[in-house]
């Protein structure tokens, strides 16, 4: 009822308002200005109203839920909100690391086939996932070779593909490494 009453006497004072600038202006052009400006007023106190009555009908609404206003702890419920985002993030965080590895995985795999001609068991890649400036950083990569078909130790074709790789991933050589198993 507050907020009706509210209403009422918005509107009869921009009403109130309007008849006066009515009067006093003189007939033309800037009379059809001041009514339109009128209006607006009307609509906006009518719409600032509305606006009241459904935040009133969303608080009755939170009712039922356990919270009403005086039991309601805004600060409590932020919180919460906070550690679910913060919940959600680190799982995003982790689901495109692992992304990211698997991507780069398959990209040092092909570089190194058809850089050294050598069978590749496999490829592991470590990606930093701490800070959040560190996030997504190579920090390893390692080669399983075939002991076969490997380029012995210490040749030319070993430390070529090494420094291939750590040039093209910003490493350092000793970040990559080629492991015979």
């Amino acid at each position: 009822m507050e907020t009706i009453r509210h209403l009422v006497q918005v509107l009869v004072a921009v009403v109130v308002l309007a008849v006066f600038l009515d009067m006093l202006l003189p007939k033309g052009d800037l009379k059809g200005y001041v009514r339109m400006i009128m209006g607006l007023l009307v609509m906006v106190a009518m719409l600032q109203t509305a606006g009241e009555l459904f935040h009133l009908k969303m608080d009755y609404l939170l009712e039922p839920l356990g919270s009403s206003k005086a039991g309601f702890d805004r600060e409590l419920a932020a919180k919460e909100v906070l550690k679910k985002g913060e919940e959600i993030s680190s799982k995003q965080r982790q689901k495109a690391a692992e992304h990211m590895r698997r991507g780069v995985e398959n990209q040092v795999l092909a570089l190194a086939r058809l850089h050294s001609g050598q069978k590749i068991n496999a490829v592991e890649v470590k990606i930093a996932e701490g800070g959040e400036y560190s996030f997504g950083r190579l920090e390893e990569i390692v080669l399983h070779v075939n002991p076969d078909t490997a380029i012995p130790d210490g040749s030319p074709g070993t430390a070529d593909l090494v420094g291939v790789l750590a040039g093209f991933y910003n490493l350092k050589p000793h970040q990559v490494k080629i492991i015979k198993d």
